[in-house]
C-alpha cells in the first residue's frame, strides 16, 4: 500500500507542480513529538491545551494498559511526560480511551473518557465513561463522575465523545448516548467538585419534520448563558443539527437542520462550533458537492447560513476532505484540518489530511500543509483534533503517522506571501509595460493610457502591492508603496513607495515618510499605524473578591469585567492587534457556619463552615475547626462548646448524720449545702446544660 501511495506521489508531484506553486504552500511544519505507543501514548483523537510554556493532551490509546495517557510536553517538544495511565489499576473504575481533548483552569485540567473499567461482579461489561480532574503535576487525579450509574435524575446516559467546558465552577458537557432509538444523548452539567451532576437536556432523535437532534460527537460553547452545539444524527433529515440551550436547560431550540448534498448542504457535524461575535462557524464530515464535507458560518439567531467552502470539489487542486475536528479563529481567518484528502486526493487513494486557512468570508481559502506530501520527514497522517494558535504559530497532533506510526505533535508557522512589484515600478515606458510587472505575486492587467498602473496580488492571505509605471517625457508623481495605511508592529523599512525616492520614516508608531516625485511630479504623503496587540495585566489570573478594575490590561484596551467570578475581559488590540482574553478567579473568604460558639454534646458535623471548605474537627470538648477561603480568601477560626448537664453524685438521696461534704455532684458544680438536715444543693451544668437538684436526708 505504501509503495503504490509513493508511485501516486510523484504522478501527482508531475501533474500538480505548477498548481502547488501558485497555491503558496509557504508554511514550515515541525514535528515536536513523536508517540511511540506502550508507555508512551498513541493516536490521538482530540486536541492540545496549553498554559504558555507547555502543552497537555491525551491518546486513545498506549500507556501502561493501552487505554491512553494524559501527557505533558514543552512547547518545543522537550520534556515529554505522561501525567496518568489509564486503567493502570492505580485508580478503581478508572476511564479508559478518551476522545476529546483537557481543558485548562488555573493548575488543574478537566477531560473525560468514552468508557471505563468496571469492576461490577454483576455486569463487568458496562463501561459508560467519567469526567475527571488532574492538577498539570499529575497529582490529585479524581473521578468527578461516572457516567451511566444512575445518580442522575430521570437516568443517565453514557459515552462522552467530546470535551467539557468551564464556566465559573460549573463544567459543561455532553455524551453521544448509545445508537438510536434506544438513546441519543444529552447535555449535562456538574461542579468541579463532582456535585450538583444535572442532565439538561436529552436529545430524543428523528428524522421528523421537528426532529430532534442525537448523538453529539463535540464541545459545547458558551455565550453569556446560552449553550450552542452539534449533534452528528437526527433533525429533519436525519443529517445532523445546530442547536442552542440556556445554561439552566430552558428554551431549547433546533437553529439548522442539515440537509446534505440534496439541498446543496453539509451534513453530519463531528466536530465544534466557533463563535466570533454573532456568528457561528463550523464544518460537517459529510455533504457538500463532492459528499465529502464543508465550511459553513451561521448567525447565532439561525439565519443567514452560507456555506464557505465545499471541500474537494475541483477549485482547489489537493483540497482536503472529511474533516473531524473544529475550526480556529485568528483575527479574520479560519484555521482547520481535514482528516483525508491532499496530495492523493482525486487519484485512487485519499491522501492523510491537510492544514488549510480561509477567510470569515470564504476567501482566500489555501492549503498550508499537506500530510505525507514529502516535505516533512515521518510526517504525521489523520488529524482528528483541532488546530491551536499560540502566537503566530499552530500547533496540533495527528492520529497516525510519524516516525513509529502511532501519530505526532507539529508546529506550523503559515507565511503570507505578500506581492512585489517587480522592476517595471516606477519606471519610464513609451508604451504599457507587460514584463517584469511583478517579482512575487500575480499581476493584473495593466491600466490607463499612461501613466499605468497593475497590482501584484499577494498569496496566502499576504498584502496585494499596487505598481505603476510612467509616461516618457512627464514628470513622475510620488506614489505610496503598500506599506502606506497598513497597521504594524514595527517601522517600515520596505514597500515604502511605489513610486519616488522615499524620505525617512519618522515618528515611533504611528510613523510617516514622503514619496518625492521627479521631473516636477507632486510628492506623496505615507503614513503607517502602530498596531497594538492587547495583552493581560498583572489583575489577570488572580484571586479577587470583587470583579477588579485596576492592572487589567498591559497593553490595550480593556472591556468591562463580566461574569461573577470568575471575571472575564478582553484587553482589545488596536490597528488591527490582536486581542487578549483575561480573567481572574473569585476569592472567597472561609466563614463560620451556624455551629460556631454553639454548645453541643457531640462533636459538631454540620454547619461548620457557611463560606470555604471546613477542616477536620479536633478536641474533645470544646471543639475546634478552620474554615478555608478559596482562591486566596481568608481562613475563619471557629469553635463550638461542650455541653455539660449536672448530676447528682453518690451522695444524692442517701441518710446522714451530718451534711454531705464530698460526693454531691458526679457532673457540674455543686452549689453550698443548705439546711440542717435533710440536705439540699444543687449540681449546676455548663454551657447550657440542665441544672439537677440533689438532697440528702438526716439519719
Amino acid at each position: 500500500m505504501r509503495l503504490k501511495k509513493l508511485v501516486g506521489w510523484g504522478v501527482m508531484l508531475f501533474l500538480t507542480g505548477f498548481v502547488y506553486l501558485s497555491n503558496g504552500w509557504a508554511a514550515d511544519c515541525t514535528i515536536l513529538h513523536n508517540f511511540a505507543g506502550g508507555d508512551n501514548g498513541a493516536n490521538p483523537l482530540g486536541s492540545l491545551v496549553t498554559d504558555g510554556t507547555a502543552f497537555y493532551g491525551m491518546t486513545q490509546t498506549g500507556g501502561s494498559a493501552n487505554h491512553g495517557v494524559i501527557f505533558k510536553v514543552n512547547i518545543d517538544g522537550t520534556d515529554y511526560t505522561i501525567l496518568h495511565s489509564f486503567g493502570d489499576g492505580t485508580v478503581a473504575n478508572d476511564g479508559v480511551d478518551p476522545l476529546g481533548r483537557l481543558i485548562l483552569s488555573g493548575s488543574t485540567l478537566y477531560g473525560m473518557t468514552f468508557g471505563n473499567i468496571n469492576s461490577n461482579p454483576i455486569n463487568f461489561n458496562i463501561s459508560f465513561g467519567t469526567a475527571f480532574k488532574i492538577n498539570t503535576d499529575g497529582t490529585d487525579y479524581t473521578i468527578l463522575h461516572w457516567f451511566g450509574d444512575g445518580s442522575a435524575l430521570g437516568g443517565d446516559d453514557a459515552f462522552p465523545h467530546g470535551s467539557l467546558i468551564l464556566s465559573g465552577s460549573t463544567l459543561y458537557g455532553m455524551t453521544m448516548g448509545s445508537a438510536p432509538p434506544d438513546a441519543g444523548g444529552t447535555v449535562f452539567m456538574i461542579n468541579t467538585d463532582g456535585t450538583n451532576y444535572t442532565i439538561l437536556h436529552t436529545f430524543t432523535g428523528g428524522p421528523a419534520e421537528t426532529g430532534d437532534g442525537c448523538q453529539p460527537e463535540g464541545d459545547l460553547i458558551l455565550s453569556g448563558s446560552t449553550l450552542y452545539g452539534m449533534t452528528s444524527g437526527g433533525g429533519a433529515v436525519g443529517l445532523g443539527t445546530i442547536f442552542k440551550i440556556n445554561t439552566d436547560g430552558t428554551q431549547y431550540g433546533i437553529l439548522h437542520s442539515f440537509g446534505g448534498v440534496q439541498v446543496g448542504d453539509g451534513a453530519f457535524p463531528w466536530g465544534s462550533l466557533t463563535l466570533s461575535g454573532s456568528t457561528l462557524y463550523g464544518m460537517t464530515r459529510n455533504g457538500g458537492a463532492a459528499l465529502v464535507g464543508v465550511v459553513f458560518s451561521m448567525n447565532t439567531d439561525g439565519t443567514d447560513y452560507t456555506i464557505l467552502h465545499n471541500f474537494n470539489d475541483g477549485t482547489v487542486a489537493n483540497d482536503g476532505n472529511q474533516p473531524y475536528g473544529s475550526l480556529i479563529l485568528s483575527g479574520s481567518t479560519l484555521y482547520g484540518m481535514t482528516s483525508l484528502g491532499g496530495f492523493f486526493g482525486g487519484f485512487d487513494y485519499t491522501g492523510y489530511g491537510v492544514v488549510f486557512a480561509i477567510n470569515t468570508d470564504g476567501v482566500n481559502y489555501s492549503l498550508l500543509h499537506i500530510f505525507g506530501d514529502g516535505t516533512v520527514a515521518d510526517d504525521g497522517e489523520s488529524p482528528h483534533g483541532s488546530l491551536i494558535v499560540s502566537g503566530p504559530t499552530l500547533y496540533g497532533m495527528t492520529n497516525a503517522g510519524g516516525s513509529n506510526g502511532m501519530g505526532t505533535i507539529f508546529s506550523i508557522n503559515p507565511q503570507p506571501v505578500n506581492g512585489v512589484c517587480g522592476t517595471s515600478n516606477g519606471g519610464t515606458f513609451t508604451s504599457a509595460p507587460t514584463s517584469n510587472l511583478c517579482s512575487t505575486g500575480s499581476p493584473t492587467t495593466v491600466s490607463g493610457s499612461g501613466p499605468w498602473s497593475w497590482t501584484c496580488q499577494g498569496v496566502n492571505g499576504g498584502a496585494n502591492a499596487s505598481c505603476s509605471a510612467n509616461i516618457q517625457s512627464q514628470g513622475v508623481n510620488g506614489a505610496c508603496g503598500s506599506a502606506n495605511g497598513e497597521d504594524l508592529l514595527k517601522a517600515p523599512s520596505s514597500n515604502l513607495c511605489s513610486a519616488g525616492k522615499a524620505s525617512k520614516v519618522t515618528g515611533t508608531g504611528p510613523w510617516d515618510w514622503n514619496c518625492s516625485g521627479s521631473n516636477g511630479g507632486t510628492t506623496a504623503s505615507c503614513s503607517a499605524y502602530l498596531e497594538i496587540n492587547g495583552a493581560c495585566g498583572s489583575a489577570n489570573g488572580k484571586s479577587y473578591l470583587s470583579p477588579p478594575i485596576s492592572h487589567l490590561c498591559n497593553s490595550g484596551t480593556p472591556s468591562a469585567a463580566s461574569n461573577n467570578g470568575q471575571w472575564d475581559w478582553t484587553c482589545m488590540g488596536s490597528n488591527g492587534g490582536t486581542t487578549a482574553n483575561c480573567s481572574a478567579k473569585l476569592e472567597i473568604n472561609g466563614a463560620c457556619g451556624s455551629a460556631n460558639k454553639e454548645n453541643f454534646f457531640t462533636e459538631p458535623t454540620s454547619n461548620l463552615c457557611s463560606a470555604g471548605n471546613a477542616s477536620a474537627v479536633t478536641g474533645k470538648g470544646p471543639w475546634t475547626w478552620v474554615c478555608v477561603g478559596l482562591n486566596g480568601g481568608s481562613k475563619a477560626n471557629c469553635s463550638a462548646n461542650l455541653e455539660v448537664n449536672g448530676a447528682c453524685g453518690s451522695a444524692n438521696g442517701e441518710d446522714l448524720l451530718k451534711a454531705p461534704t464530698s460526693n454531691l455532684c458526679s457532673d457540674g458544680k455543686a452549689s453550698k449545702v443548705t439546711g440542717k438536715g435533710p440536705w439540699d444543693w444543687t449540681c449546676a451544668g455548663s454551657n447550657g446544660g440542665t441544672t439537677a437538684s440533689c438532697s440528702a436526708n438526716l439519719k
